[in-house]
């Protein structure tokens, strides 16, 4: 590892200009002044998977407009902060958080998660929306635990946390229900925990586009009762809830539905990952598969880095060269007919590759209904899936649920009843 930079003393610190912290071949770490010393909250922020330095820091903006002064810790690449220890950072911190009246830890999924592992030692709130770290050994993802070692170590209830904590995550997204009940709420008993269901991963964004994550952290900076969260009267107005609903409908085969609610996620949001993602699925399932691949190249462009919208773009891929050989084929039948039997065989009605595959012919518009191999197989496996594990973390009343839900967005959208 390389050398760190020298730390700077809080007293020579100017509000104008950002101290380095730390700065080594992983990390990069400044503290942001922008109050008189004592004055207000300092934050530490923690940013999300694959937002990484330089890439501006998450939260830094918005704590600056509430007058909070900020650390950022950034990753250089991603490491999930594994490369970073409790007392590492800590030894960081320590000559600042005498000035401050309050401190929080504040992060969004991955960085959810490092806030609650960097603060349980100290006396911080830490602020977590959706806390997941997909390298973990019984809650990650295969893909990234194939790339990444697990260093931290694990949560233990056996060592209460000096910390308190306020979280915030949709119940009824499978992975982050079985990592918070597994490990998260068991080290955090006292929680306050904000359940957001249909707001997906990460909660955050449907909290902000409802209006309700300001006032949130304005009344955690100020150490008053937290507003209440009237999660329905903002969700139409909500990419991220569309985003969670039309994934729903899409893996109970309800494909209208979703593709509706998809297109007006994207209408909402248009760049956004999440959006142009959930589009592009509802477009492989429709079988639009150049549609579909207009989507995730903007998706990929948002988030190069992103593992599923390479998969689905993978698949629309083959999707259109399938179409493409369909085409060829076809063209090369037609033109041996010409070529052997003249203008009587073509008379004489359509060829062989025309006829055991009706509507195959260049240009045909029902020519997508021939991709039934891998590409369909894939969506259809897919989609089972993602149904199955939604199922597997409802609770019994969901389905009933489902269908009220339903029943009111059909209304909404002007589709016909189920």
């Amino acid at each position: 590892m390389n050398s760190a930079a020298p730390f700077a003393s809080p007293l020579s610190v100017r509000p104008d200009r950002p101290s380095v912290l730390l700065d080594d071949q992983d990390h990069h770490i400044e503290w942001h002044v922008r109050t008189d010393p004592g004055a207000a909250a300092l934050v530490v922020c923690f940013d999300p998977l694959l937002q990484l330095w330089p890439a501006p820091a998450f939260g830094l903006d918005f704590m600056r407009r509430l007058d909070a002064d900020v650390v950022t810790v950034q990753r250089k690449h991603e490491h999930f902060y594994q490369t970073l220890s409790r007392e590492t950072l800590s030894a960081l911190l320590s000559p600042l958080l005498p000035r401050y009246r309050r401190v929080l830890m504040y992060g969004s999924s991955l960085g959810a998660y490092a806030a609650l592992y960097f603060g349980r030692d100290l006396d911080v709130l830490a602020i977590a929306a959706s806390p997941r770290v997909s390298v973990h050994p019984l809650y990650g993802t295969a893909h990234w635990q194939a790339r990444q070692a697990w260093r931290h170590l694990r949560l233990d209830p056996a060592q209460p946390a000096r910390c308190r904590a306020l979280i915030a995550y949709d119940p009824r997204e499978c992975q982050d229900e079985r990592y918070l009940q597994g490990e998260v709420l068991p080290q955090f008993p006292r929680a306050q925990v904000l359940r957001v269901p249909f707001s997906g991963h990460p909660s955050i964004q449907m909290l902000q586009e409802i209006g309700y994550l300001g006032p949130l952290l304005r009344a955690a900076l100020a150490a008053k009762p937290l507003p209440q969260l009237n999660r329905r009267a903002g969700r139409w107005t909500s990419s991220a809830w569309c985003v969670d609903v039309a994934e729903r409908a899409l893996a109970r085969q309800r494909v209208a539905l979703g593709a509706r609610l998809a297109e007006r996620a994207v209408a909402l949001r248009p760049r956004s990952v999440l959006t142009q993602r959930a589009l592009a699925r509802a477009r492989l399932l429709q079988h639009r598969w150049a549609d579909a691949r207009t989507a995730l190249l903007l998706a990929a462009e948002l988030a190069p880095a992103d593992p599923l919208t390479a998969l689905l773009l993978t698949q629309a891929d083959a999707a259109l060269a399938a179409l493409a050989a369909l085409a060829a084929a076809a063209q090369a039948e037609a033109k041996a007919d010409d070529q052997t039997a003249g203008t009587a065989a073509a008379t004489a009605g359509p060829g062989r590759f025309a006829k055991e595959w009706p509507g195959a012919e260049a240009g045909s518009t029902s020519m997508s209904q021939l991709v039934d191999s891998d590409v369909n197989v894939a969506a259809a496996a897919a989609a089972a899936a993602a149904a199955a594990a939604a199922a597997s973390a409802q609770p019994a009343r969901w389905p009933g649920r489902w269908r009220k839900l339903e029943r009111w967005l059909r209304r909404r959208l002007g589709l016909a009843a189920k």
